[in-house]
């Protein structure tokens, strides 16, 4: 046994603390992400921006472009020491920023926890970060960027050659599965009601989940993601705070669907 194996022996704290560092990280990373790929998504002409966007310029202030100091890009910890503003300007800085971190580091310390520290903990971490920023980019921006979802699709696919988090042919099914249930509900409400009820990108969403889960997840997934959009969008309604022509964004749903089939939670 090695000296690294033998401390979490001794420590069981240790394995999930190292998770939920790793994931307060990703987090911070996450947020650079969901700040600056949506307006490039959105422009045809600024493609050729991604992915060098991520690294320049600096992290820097949105309001008034001021460079972030080290010590205020610590997860959670920069946003306490500025009391969520600006030193520079005094704008306030979106709750966002601390909400993303503290899901992230839940994130990586709760797949440590369900599956010890394992390459599937990691395969785990890994896939409910990028559900993580499709959500926060869905929220505020009403899209899932091709950017994450198409490389994700592949990578869970080769992830699963193996069998790390599903077996090959449940992966490549539960692609499949996923992408074709919701482009036929997407296609079957627009000749119905004559309107867009779904985005395009959410078969793409649920095709990325069923290559990192499999079938069974999937299937899963979209369940509980019909359920609780469902109750959030009644809820909504009946308390006069969602318009009904409105359309609610179903890649929160789909993210949150998948990170529990992901943590065990199953139909079958």
């Amino acid at each position: 046994m090695s000296a690294f194996a033998q401390s979490l022996a001794a420590a069981p704290w240790l394995g999930p603390a190292l998770g939920g560092v790793a994931g307060l990280m990703g987090g911070s990373f996450l947020n650079v992400v969901i700040g600056r790929l949506p307006p490039i998504a959105l422009d045809d002409n600024r493609a050729g921006e991604w992915p060098g966007a991520l690294v320049h310029p600096g992290s820097h202030c949105p309001a008034c472009r001021s460079p972030v100091r080290w010590r205020h890009n610590l997860p959670l910890i920069g946003h306490a020491l500025l009391n969520g503003h600006c030193p520079d300007c005094g704008v306030k800085i979106p709750l966002r920023y601390p909400l993303v971190e503290a899901a992230g580091g839940l994130i990586g310390a709760a797949a440590v926890v369900s599956l010890g520290f394992t390459p599937g903990a990691l395969a785990v971490a890994f896939l409910g970060l990028a559900l993580l920023a499709l959500a926060a980019i869905d929220l505020e921006h009403r899209i899932l960027p091709d950017q994450i979802v198409l490389p994700m699709i592949w990578i869970g696919l080769c992830a699963n050659a193996t069998g790390l988090l599903a077996q090959p042919k449940s992966a490549i099914a539960g692609a499949v599965a996923g992408f074709a249930a919701l482009t036929a509900i997407r296609i079957a409400f627009r000749r119905l009601r004559g309107v867009e009820g779904m985005g395009r990108g959410d078969p793409k969403l649920a095709a990325m989940i069923g290559a990192w889960l499999g079938l069974e997840a999937v299937m899963t997934t979209l369940l509980l993601a019909f359920a609780g959009g469902s109750l959030i969008a009644v809820a909504g309604l009946a308390l006069k705070r969602l318009d009904p022509a409105s359309q609610v964004p179903f890649g929160p749903a789909l993210a949150a669907g998948a990170v529990a089939a992901a943590f065990g939670v199953s139909f079958y």
